[in-house]
């Protein structure tokens, strides 16, 4: 099993997981926490 450090950022699981989590702040009303998992995750799309 791969450790976290070796998967990559923007393997599409990694891009799943973190849009969940993202979406699951915002439902909560966390939208601080969702828009600054979705920045990271825009940043690391993009890279």
């Amino acid at each position: 099993m791969e450790t976290f450090e070796e998967i990559e950022p923007n393997h599409w699981m990694v891009a799943m997981s973190r849009g969940g989590i993202a979406i699951s702040h915002a439902g909560i009303g966390n939208m601080d926490k969702a828009d600054r998992l979705m920045s990271e995750l825009e940043r690391d799309i993009e890279n």
